[in-house]
C-alpha cells in the first residue's frame, strides 16, 4: 500500500476513506485493526501499562468486535479495499458486558475491575435511563494513519448516529491521551 506524507508528517492514504457501520464482512479486518491499535507495546495506555501482549489481547478483541457488529452501532473507516483503518466501537450502555464474567487471564482482571467500577459509578450517579445512554467503548486508528483526523471523524459520526438512534447521553472511559482530548472536544454533545 502506498502512503502520502501530510504536512504534519503523518501518513495519509492516497485514496478516499469511506466511513460506515461495521458489518460482518469487516470482522477480520476490524480485529486486525484493534490488535494493531490496542495491545502492548504500542497501544492503548491501560493495555500497555498492564503489559498485555497481542496474543493475550486477541480473545478479548474477537469478543468485542463480534459484539460490535451484532449491535450495529460501531463505525469503521475503510480504504478502497474495505480494509479497516480505524474504528469507534460503541454499544448501548445497558448492553455493556459484565467484565468480571469474562475470564481472560490475570492481566485483564485489573482492567475489567476498573471498567466495571467506572460503569457502575456512572450509572449510580445519573438519573438517565440506561437504554438512552450511548457507550463509546473503543476508539482507535492504525498507527500510520494516526493524527490525520480519522479518529475525530469516527467519533463525530458515532455521536451523530447515536442521536439518530434515540440516545440522549454518551459516556466513554478514555484512557489514552488522544482519546481524552477527542472526548473533551465532544463533552457537550448532549
Amino acid at each position: 500500500m502506498n502512503f502520502l506524507i501530510s504536512k504534519k508528517g503523518y501518513m495519509t492514504p492516497p485514496f478516499q476513506t469511506v466511513f460506515r457501520i461495521a458489518e460482518c464482512r469487516h470482522l477480520g479486518s476490524l480485529i486486525d485493526c484493534v490488535q494493531q491499535s490496542f495491545p502492548f507495546p504500542q497501544g492503548e495506555t491501560m493495555a500497555s501499562r498492564l503489559g498485555i501482549r497481542p496474543e493475550e489481547y486477541l480473545p478479548f478483541t474477537q469478543l468485542v468486535c463480534e459484539k460490535a457488529i451484532a449491535d450495529k452501532l460501531s463505525w469503521v473507516a475503510l480504504d478502497e479495499f474495505e480494509n479497516v483503518l480505524g474504528f469507534c466501537i460503541s454499544e448501548p450502555m445497558y448492553k455493556a458486558p459484565r467484565y468480571s464474567d469474562l475470564e481472560l487471564g490475570p492481566k485483564f482482571s485489573a482492567l475489567f475491575a476498573l471498567l466495571e467500577e467506572l460503569d457502575n459509578r456512572y450509572l449510580s450517579t445519573t438519573s438517565a435511563d440506561p437504554q438512552e445512554i450511548f457507550h463509546l467503548y473503543m476508539l482507535g486508528v492504525l498507527p500510520p494513519f494516526s493524527g490525520n483526523g480519522m479518529g475525530r471523524e469516527l467519533l463525530k459520526r458515532s455521536l451523530n448516529f447515536a442521536r439518530v438512534k434515540g440516545f440522549t447521553l454518551a459516556v466513554a472511559e478514555a484512557t489514552g491521551t488522544r482519546s481524552q482530548k477527542l472526548c473533551h472536544v465532544y463533552r457537550d454533545w448532549e
